[in-house]
């Protein structure tokens, strides 16, 4: 256990950091992960670096420690506290319900479920939020007709206030995911390709720009996610729109902004889903300064190991952009 932590801990700092969530003082993680049908709640706090005179768990971005969903399990890896909470992330108006239903759950989870309250952005609704960054990786690949959870969500009706019959998993996903960012707030999520081009989602679009400005767009290769999935899928990057500079980070709408897109050519799988890793002249794995493999891939440049990739010229397009979050 001690190695995977440490595997993991390396390794998706490397992912997360490079991705261009940059901010000077690193304090606080909030994740969501779409665990097979039962979503699991996660977040992660590390007091230690929190301002004095901060509230806690508002001021936060990516940070030392890391999140990891694996199957039915969310291993949590870092310093500071960590909380995991079993509860279904779309159905947030019967979560009060789920909390008081017997002693066990409240051992286990009755801590953490307070302080997930604690950052509600009102006294008694568990739908809106204050968290500043946000990743997630929802499920994808089925629907939910369940009405219970189609009326809890923005996307679950028709323009005509009638509930759909249907939506897919990660729409809904998509916008829960919203609720749970205050003003200004930021957010990273994997979705299909098709929810960028398909004509049938044209309202999921519109309702992403309605919401957030949207920062990047990056394809991924489609090896990236196998040998579990050979499904096409891109990362979205926004940040909520916010006027207010009271209520969090500037980011005020506008119509015509640019978007940042690139497209992954080299995931570091191949076609069968394993790693490739950078080889020497003889053939030979290569190692960083580390000691650790070197996955051959364009998503950034590996502490100079590799040529630079999407990171590094989305850190220069952002850098010229002056965008808020950017210092």
């Amino acid at each position: 256990v001690g190695r995977l932590t440490r595997y993991w801990k390396g390794a998706l700092s490397r992912w997360t950091l490079r991705w261009g969530w940059r901010i000077k003082k690193p304090r606080f993680l909030f994740a969501i992960f779409g665990v097979l049908w039962y979503p699991i709640i996660a977040w992660v706090r590390d007091d230690p670096q929190r301002e004095s005179g901060t509230r806690p768990w508002r001021s936060a971005c990516l940070s030392a420690s890391r999140s990891l969903a694996l199957k039915h399990t969310t291993l949590i890896a870092g310093c500071g506290e960590t909380t995991v909470l079993r509860l279904n992330t779309l159905d947030y108006e019967h979560w009060n319900e789920m909390a008081a239903r017997g002693r066990i759950w409240k051992a286990v989870y009755g801590t953490g479920f307070e302080e997930l309250k604690a950052v509600r952005a009102g006294d008694s609704e568990n739908r809106w939020f204050n968290f500043d960054i946000l990743m997630a990786n929802p499920p994808f690949g089925s629907s939910i007709q369940e009405r219970r959870i189609l009326q809890q969500s923005p996307l679950g009706t028709k323009a005509n206030g009638e509930l759909q019959t249907k939506v897919g998993r990660e729409i809904l996903f998509l916008a829960r995911n919203l609720d749970f960012l205050k003003p200004g707030g930021r957010m990273v999520i994997v979705l299909p390709q098709g929810r960028f081009n398909n004509t049938y989602d044209k309202y999921v679009r519109e309702f992403i720009a309605e919401h957030d400005r949207i920062l990047a767009i990056v394809g991924l290769n489609t090896n990236t996610f196998k040998p579990h999935t050979g499904t096409k899928t891109s990362v979205l990057f926004v940040q909520k729109w916010n006027d207010d500079p009271a209520a969090g980070p500037l980011c005020p709408k506008m119509d015509d902004y640019p978007i940042f897109f690139a497209m992954s050519e080299r995931g570091g799988k191949d076609a069968s889903g394993d790693y490739t890793y950078l080889e020497d002249s003889d053939g030979n794995y290569r190692l960083d300064k580390n000691g650790h493999l070197i996955v051959e891939q364009d998503l950034h440049n590996h502490d100079g190991e590799l040529p630079d990739g999407i990171a590094e010229v989305f850190i220069e397009w952002a850098k010229g952009e002056k965008l808020s979050f950017w210092r």
